[in-house]
């Protein structure tokens, strides 16, 4: 009976150990699995009840949350709207997917039902139309709904004609906040935005994020000068795509409203908007003129930088918002929800068409990446965001956990505010270590023929930030060249060859030599950073760009005089750093090249007319023979091609200057008789 009974036992333990897994193994599975892939796309949905038994357990631990008290009261609203009403809009919200094409359920134009309703706030019960609002079915698929509210008349909210309030997870929580508050630290435009709770046909309070819909009376509110047209761009307009690809036609545009000035309501600004943005447009004639015409690029640099501090991807097509200022001729970019996300490497292009065409351009991207060095390095800006956070947090979050309407569970809120919080700090140690990954290689080249050009000095960027000829350290004998300009410093103009189109680098000499002793100058032009990888190869999607070598190439060229280096002076030592940090780059690899080695190789596979045209020494013979006959004198070194045959003649004297050779890559024949010998002799008292 013992026996038996450790035998119960242990099946027992053995039983609750199962349970225990497979309960441990769902959970994990309902972790990590978007819930609308495991509800559609797996075994588990046909389970009866298992997900549902899931989310209950889930929900089974949201009384252990309470949050920390906010630091200031939310503002609390009351909507009822009739439940017939209710019914009609949750009638015509969709089911399936609109078309094969589309990836999720879209909410369409023609499911947004507007419905009578009374919203109340502050006392004073306002008559408003409601529908819901957004495009993904987060928004309106659950219990709690997204919501547009429009008010009737000039009956205005708080001076505002409508507003929404959006379920707070799809803006990531305290994301959207927090790069509302950078974007207006940085001077752009941002509707209204803040936590509210909202009753609906008297439910238990829900937390919502409360945004100003777009609208002249936002505008005037926001003193945004001018006389403007609002754009955005919208997606699911197509049964073919569930984004539009909005820089290829103007008419997948929207008009949130629409300047006095502008006649027939019209989108010309969309359309030069649309050309800066075509695949290839960075290297058209005049592109850079034509975006300094139309933006502040100083904006565009600001707007793509809270885009990097966010390590977002979320500025697509369907996210941008414009303001077309009439009187001032401008478009002003507008940053709109623009998340939260996990680092990702510079080398990927910013995310829609427009702006990876304005960032190819090398100089605006490191005014961009100089912009952010500048930001992360500034210890109260830093703090400053992450105070924010940490605010927006305590005012968000012990309302969502009494939130019994909302979708996810107070765990899963915890974990994704937690998460939000790390994606700040992480995205600020990230960029540091990516702005500071600069590489370059040094080749420095020795041209066969050194006059004018004493030096060729190719760098080649790597890297993630572009990198900066700095310094270069010369022998002190040259000082006076240097100084007086016989001889100079000059950068390629891309040819690859020096001409008169290549600039002039100015030197500054440092009051320290080098630890060699040698003179070292400094250079003055910035425009000497040289390209990150990647400025050439722009693409639309969000994969990492290669990064292919990048290389600019320097001339040191003798103007007058006869000042050179010698042997021992090369290699030349170069200081190269990091254009954005100031800090030395990492030189990753060194060469010295000596083209004189190489520079007489074609001489080696010439044809015969050629060897003989440079060699009128020789003649020609029968075929492709040439002929060296009689007494000749070389003073320079004679290269036979392997093209012909040589023979040289009985009775044939050589005499060969200093230093030099007879090298043929041909057959040779050399038949001497003792009555007529073939002598090499040198002509000078030197080797040859």
């Amino acid at each position: 009976m013992r026996s038996f009974r450790v035998l119960i036992g242990i099946l027992a333990t053995l039983t609750a150990l199962s349970f225990a897994g497979v309960f441990l193994v769902g959970l994990l599975l309902y972790q990590v699995t978007p819930q609308s892939i495991l509800a559609q796309q797996t075994f588990l949905a046909q389970i009866p009840g298992l997900l549902s038994g899931m989310r209950l357990l889930d929900r089974s631990t949201n009384i252990f949350y309470r949050g920390p008290r906010a630091p200031e009261p939310l503002p609390q609203y009351a909507l009822r709207i009739d439940s017939q009403d209710i019914r009609k809009i949750e009638e015509q919200l969709p089911t399936e997917l609109p078309s094969p094409w589309y990836g999720n359920v879209f909410l369409t134009e023609d499911a947004k039902e507007w419905v009578k309703g009374k919203f109340v706030a502050d006392g004073k019960e306002y008559d408003v139309e409601a529908r819901v609002r957004g495009d993904i079915f987060n928004h309106w698929a659950y219990r709690k709904k997204s919501w547009r509210i429009k008010f009737d008349g000039d009956d205005l909210f708080r001076g505002m004609k409508e507003i929404n309030l959006i379920i707070p997870e799809d803006r990531g929580w305290i994301a959207e906040p927090l790069n509302a508050y950078r974007a207006k630290k940085m001077g752009f435009l941002q509707p209204p935005m803040q936590y509210v709770l909202l009753s609906l046909n008297g439910s238990a309070p829900m937390i919502y994020t409360e945004v100003e819909q777009w609208s002249k009376e936002m505008l005037e509110k926001q003193a945004f000068p001018g006389d403007v047209n609002v754009y955005g761009a919208g997606g699911g307009t197509s049964y073919f795509q569930q984004w539009d690809a909005v820089f290829t036609e103007p008419a997948y545009w929207n008009k949130y409203e629409t300047a006095a000035a502008t006649p027939f309501d019209s989108f010309e600004e969309i359309e030069a908007l649309t050309t800066l943005g075509r695949p290839g447009a960075h290297t058209e004639p005049q592109f850079r003129e034509r975006v300094q015409a139309l933006f502040d690029t100083d904006q565009l640099i600001r707007w793509y930088a809270i885009g990097l501090l966010s390590g977002s991807r979320h500025v697509r097509d369907h996210n941008l918002r414009f303001a077309f200022d009439v009187s001032r001729g401008r478009m002003v970019p507008i940053p709109w929800d623009i998340g939260l996300y996990v680092p990702r490497t510079l080398l990927s292009p910013p995310g829609n068409p427009f702006l990876n065409e304005v960032f190819a351009l090398p100089e605006w991207k490191l005014a961009t990446y100089r912009m952010l060095w500048n930001y992360i390095q500034d210890p109260n800006a830093v703090q400053a965001d992450m105070d924010e956070a940490q605010r927006l947090r305590s005012m968000v979050e012990r309302a969502a956990y009494r939130d019994s309407l909302k979708l996810p569970s107070n765990r899963t809120v915890n974990r994704e505010l937690d998460w939000m919080i790390d994606r700040v700090r992480m995205n600020f140690d990230f960029l540091k270590e990516e702005l500071s990954r600069s590489e370059v290689l040094v080749t420095q080249r020795v041209p066969s023929t050194q006059n004018p050009v004493l030096l060729s000095i190719d760098l080649t960027a790597r890297g993630i930030s572009p990198a900066k000829f700095f310094e270069i350290s010369v022998p002190a004998r040259l000082r006076e060249s240097f100084e007086r300009g016989d001889i100079v410093l000059k950068r390629d103009d891309g040819d690859a060859a020096h001409d008169a189109n290549d600039l002039t680098v100015p030197l500054k000499l440092r009051d320290q030599p080098d630890k060699s002793g040698r003179l070292v100058f400094q250079t003055k032009d910035d425009l000497l950073a040289l390209a990150a990888p990647g400025e050439a190869a722009v693409g639309s999607n969000e994969e990492v760009l290669g990064a292919p070598h990048t290389r600019q190439r320097f001339f040191i060229v003798r103007v007058r005089g006869a000042a050179s280096f010698s042997t021992e002076d090369l290699p030349l030592n170069l200081d190269i750093r990091n254009a954005v940090t100031g800090e030395k780059t990492q030189v990753i690899g060194e060469a010295t090249v000596d083209d004189r080695t190489f520079e007489r190789l074609p001489e080696a596979y010439a044809d015969k007319s050629s060897f003989l045209t440079r060699n009128p020494a020789f003649i020609s013979g029968p075929g492709n023979e040439v002929i060296l006959r009689g007494s000749q004198t070389f003073n320079r070194s004679v290269i036979v091609p392997s093209t012909v045959r040589l023979r040289i003649e009985p009775g044939t004297t050589v005499r060969m200057g200093e230093d030099v050779a007879l090298l043929s890559y041909a057959p040779v024949q050399m038949i001497g008789t003792p009555t007529a010998r073939i002598r090499f002799e040198p002509s000078t008292q030197f080797p040859w």
